[in-house]
């Protein structure tokens, strides 16, 4: 339901400036020549989203980050980005978002950035407070300009208790009960100043369905040749057949 498409490492190990590639929609081939950083490139993407709980699968300043430049960032006391990933949201997706809302995404793709000190930051472009709102109440067949701008302006949960608050004395009880359940869509848990909606989306729709990505470097490969032997096979084929 939602794609990786690019992906950029800036500081991991070895590598030193930022690499950045496209990844194809079927198959992607890192090519280089020994200890140039494929396997680097590899472990920095899983660690972005590893399929399960695994410590070693963890961002880690001090074995991580290029070591000529360790003792620099330590005594800055920066928290860098290791890797921004790049998604693109399919249309099976979309659609439920839209319906969710109300309202045509502004954009389908978004950003995932990866701090080494375990932050994550979004990039969103989904739908604006203004826009959520007036496609919303819209819905509710509630048409009231001074009402839709006060709204557009809340952007978290206390805001929004004291908009209800406000409108309680002077509209009916019903218009009150209509909107109070847009509750969740303003809860901004993690804090997005004047993006209430797109940190909905990320946390309701986003986060939820990020790719799993899985790293194994040692596999086990079959022998070129395997002898069946024939009596075998045919004491296990069907009666029907052996006696034809």
């Amino acid at each position: 339901m939602i794609k990786l498409t690019k992906a950029t490492v800036h500081k991991y190990k070895c590598i030193e400036n930022t690499q950045e590639f496209i990844v194809e929609p079927d198959v992607t081939v890192l090519v280089g020549m020994n200890e140039s950083g494929k396997t680097s490139i590899l472990e920095a993407l899983a660690k972005c989203s590893y399929f399960e709980n695994d410590a070693f699968f963890r961002f880690n300043q001090s074995h991580d980050y290029p070591r000529k430049q360790v003792k620099t960032l330590s005594k800055n006391g920066d928290d860098p980005v290791a890797v921004v990933l790049e998604y693109f949201i399919d249309d099976n997706l979309i659609e439920l978002i839209q319906a969710d809302v109300a309202e045509n995404l502004t954009s389908r793709e978004f950003t995932v950035s990866k701090k080494y000190g375990g932050g994550t930051s979004w990039t969103v472009n989904g739908v604006t407070t203004a826009q959520f709102v007036k496609s919303k109440l819209k819905t509710l067949k509630i048409n009231d300009t001074a009402l839709t701008e006060k709204l557009s302006k809340v952007d978290n949960a206390t805001a929004f208790n004291a908009f209800l608050t406000e409108i309680s004395g002077d509209d009916s009880v019903t218009v009150v009960e209509t909107i109070k359940p847009l509750s969740v869509y303003f809860e901004n848990i993690n804090n997005w100043r004047g993006r209430p909606i797109d940190e909905y989306i990320m946390r309701c729709h986003l986060s939820p369905n990020l790719p799993k990505f899985m790293y194994y470097d040692d596999y086990y490969m079959l022998p070129s040749r395997v002898s069946l032997p024939l009596r075998q096979l045919l004491e296990q084929r069907p009666a029907s057949i052996q006696n034809a």
